[in-house]
């Protein structure tokens, strides 16, 4: 994995050291989402994929999740480079952004679907059961691993598809900044899922 990020990366963009470590956090936070995907009553087969079969068999809900927080976390930093750059103009306060213009099918299943659902998955989570007998509380948090797969299907689907930062045209940037703030909004979703399950996921892969 190591020699893949190298590849992807000039040496100017990643040194092999910081290569290294960006493979052990990428690890780390794979496999404790798999860990935590996992009802906690239920027995863990753990699986040591041959190298023949790295690329193409074996398949982790926890790497696709951190690849699409990072395809995201990479689209904003560019957005705002370009920005820097006078290419586009910077996101307005969210009072001015236009979400009429967000017509497409899976923007509102981002929004509606997903997003506006985070706060019931929370909630159903943190609504432990405990045994005060034993002292012991049962978090769900196979919940928000399902609730983190969920969005990044729908969010990868939509992204392969939709163009987001189109030509600066003046009649595009309304548009622009309106799907710009409902792909920052995931993010941060994201993020916050994320961090609920002690994961710190990688800003690129």
């Amino acid at each position: 994995m190591t020699e893949a990020f190298l590849i992807k990366y000039d040496a100017k963009t990643l040194s092999e050291a910081n290569a290294q470590d960006l493979v052990s956090a990428t690890t780390e936070a794979v496999v404790k989402f798999e860990l935590l995907s996992t009802d906690p009553q239920s027995k863990i087969k753990l699986t040591v994929p041959s190298k023949a079969s790295q690329s193409s068999d074996v398949r982790f809900a926890g790497s696709f999740v951190l690849y699409n927080f990072a395809r995201l976390a990479n689209l904003v930093r560019n957005f705002e480079k370009a920005c820097n750059l006078g290419k586009y103009p910077s996101l307005p306060d969210i009072s001015l952004v236009d979400f009429s213009l967000l017509t497409d099918e899976e923007e509102w299943s981002i929004l509606f679907r997903h997003l506006l659902q985070f706060p019931l998955v929370v909630r159903e989570v943190t609504s432990s059961v405990c045994q005060s007998r034993a002292l012991r509380c049962q978090f769900k948090l196979k919940k928000i691993c399902q609730f983190l797969t969920q969005l990044s299907h729908c969010v990868s689907t939509y992204y392969s598809r939709v163009k987001i930062l189109m030509a600066p045209e003046p009649h595009l940037i309304p548009l622009i900044h309106a799907r710009l703030l409902l792909i920052t909004a995931v993010k941060r979703t994201m993020y916050s899922a994320l961090q609920l399950l002690a994961i710190e996921p990688p800003q690129q892969l």
